[in-house]
């Protein structure tokens, strides 16, 4: 967090409740797994650390 430079604005306790929310779904099968819906801030978050919602 802090080479992403995501701490100067926010206190890494904002960043993990901002990121408590975000859920992974699994499903058995043929079917991959999803995300539920990722707000304007974890998007921006996800995108700083380099992550990869749909690959991660």
């Amino acid at each position: 967090m802090r080479d992403a430079r995501l701490i100067e604005k926010n206190t890494v306790r904002e960043l993990l409740l901002e990121m408590e929310t975000l859920t992974q779904v699994r499903y058995s099968g043929k079917y991959r797994h999803i995300l539920t819906e990722v707000t304007k801030p974890q998007r921006q978050i996800m995108e700083r650390l380099e992550v990869d919602p749909e690959h991660s």
